[in-house]
């Protein structure tokens, strides 16, 4: 059997943009095990590809109005691509916002677990919001003339 290890691929501050030209900064850490003593870049974490992912694919999905969006979209390719991927931190950074600091965006931590967990959640159907029982509106309205223990 050969020996794994925890293997963290970091980008800091990759440059990319959006469709509409909005650019963004994108950092992200991404964790997994692979083999130990890799002899080949088919057994590792590659960073390239997550950096060509970023800049070539990713400005090209369709707008979307939140950064926490596009965060969610980064952590899904990221856990989707490889089931080897274990937990990924990602921050997406708006750069001279008006009126803003240097950097304002937003990160999030996710584990393959938490990912996963989430769109099982999402993939069920929603449950029905209606009160447990049936909604009268004839003995609503007379009912609240009916004083304290008095049957209809």
């Amino acid at each position: 059997m050969a020996l794994r290890a925890k293997w963290t691929v970091k980008i800091e501050k990759l440059p990319t943009w959006l469709a509409d030209g909005q650019p963004l900064l994108v950092s992200l850490a991404v964790s997994g095990l692979y083999g130990a003593a890799p002899t080949a870049a088919a057994d590792c974490l590659d960073p390239e590809s997550i950096c060509q992912w970023i800049l070539k694919e990713w400005p090209h999905l369709p707008p979307q109005a939140l950064l926490q969006a596009r965060v969610n979209e980064l952590l899904a390719h990221l856990f989707n691509r490889d089931r080897q991927v274990q937990d990924v931190w990602v921050g997406v950074y708006r750069t001279g916002a008006p009126g803003s600091g240097e950097l304002v965006g937003v990160e999030r931590h996710a584990t393959r677990r938490q990912f996963e967990d989430l769109h099982r959640a999402l993939a069920r159907p929603t449950p029905d919001l209606a009160p447990a029982t049936k909604h009268r509106p004839d003995r609503a309205v007379h009912g609240a003339r009916l004083k304290l223990g008095q049957r209809e």
